[in-house]
């Protein structure tokens, strides 16, 4: 708390609210580890400990609106979960053939690793990630039935030159900071595509650079993308949606890849060689990497709606509930 009467965040679930009391008495010893940590000074600052709290209640919720709809179903809660998992898709090769070619490119793969040796470890994977998704959808549907609401904390994130679409003056600003190379950055697009066009002229779309240390190809697709804007806004969005795109090339990040594909969309291949040279370039990118981290980004995809966190790639009914919030 940091006045008089503030109780921290919260989390009201079917009218009951849950604060810091309530995962104190249901998860002590969470509670005693956030209090500790606060205490010693291991929390930077008051927001630090806010956060972490905020996501322990997050799940203390999470729990009480599966054991909600387990009750209804007249199910215990595992067996309820493990039925939502059920559903989820199994994995395609194609997946598979995409997780093991980016740990290759990543240079992540150990010396006679092979894809039919690593293709039961990328299953797993997937198949937990798809279960995962499965519950985090049927969540965002029991949010909606059950009703939820969060103590809203806003983060100002500044906008200067930085592309966007829409309209400039929406009364929803969407700022995403996004990774050409991370898969979670791609899945969300169709989800970003069905949110703009559900609210078009009443919304702002806009694209801050965040490519992470740990995708070598990520800063010169960023590069690249930085270096269309330059030259004309519609070929820059052309651009950065086939870089998204489901039927990308497997070259798509590659230099070549990347010189294709300004060619396709019609740039100015002279100016474009010459901004791939610029260091100011990739000094712009690094101020949007700055700046993502000071308000608490640390992967991709990451969004504020009119301030509002959201990290990673939540299904549409997430955002739509946040969306409808802020215009009601």
């Amino acid at each position: 708390a940091t006045a008089c009467g503030d109780q921290g965040p919260s989390i009201e679930v079917n009218g009951q609210t849950f604060n810091a009391s309530d995962l104190a008495a249901q998860r002590g010893e969470v509670y005693s580890q956030l209090q500790n940590a606060r205490d010693q000074g291991h929390a930077r600052v008051e927001k630090d400990y806010n956060e972490q709290m905020f996501s322990q209640l997050k799940r203390l919720a999470q729990q009480k609106l599966i054991e909600l709809e387990a009750k209804a179903q007249g199910k215990e809660p595992e067996e309820y979960l493990s039925s939502v998992r059920a559903k989820a898709p199994l994995p395609t090769d194609a997946e598979v053939l995409e997780v093991f070619a980016q740990a290759r490119d990543g240079g992540r793969l150990d010396p006679g690793d092979s894809l039919d040796k690593l293709r039961p470890s990328i299953i797993n994977f997937l198949r937990q990630q798809k279960g995962d998704e499965a519950v985090a959808n049927e969540l965002a549907l029991l949010k909606k039935k059950y009703g939820y609401a969060e103590s809203v904390e806003r983060v100002q994130v500044a906008v200067d030159d930085d592309p966007s679409r829409l309209n400039p003056e929406g009364q929803i600003v969407v700022v995403e900071f996004s990774d050409f190379e991370c898969p979670f950055c791609t899945r969300v697009q169709a989800t970003a595509t069905r949110l703009r066009e559900k609210y078009g002229d009443k919304m702002r779309w806009v694209v801050k650079d965040f490519p992470l240390n740990f995708h070598p190809k990520a800063m010169g697709a960023h590069i690249a993308a930085n270096c269309m804007w330059r030259q004309d806004e519609t070929k820059y969005w052309t651009f950065f949606d086939a870089l998204f795109a489901e039927d990308r090339p497997a070259d798509y990040l590659d230099p070549t890849g990347l010189e294709r594909l300004a060619q396709q969309v019609g740039a100015d291949m002279s100016a474009y060689n010459q901004c791939l040279e610029d260091p100011a370039v990739e000094k712009e990118i690094e101020g949007d990497i700055a700046q993502g981290s000071s308000v608490g980004v640390s992967g991709t995809p990451a969004f504020f709606i009119n301030g509002r966190f959201i990290s990673g790639a939540v299904p549409f009914a997430e955002f739509d509930s946040i969306i409808q919030q802020e215009l009601n």
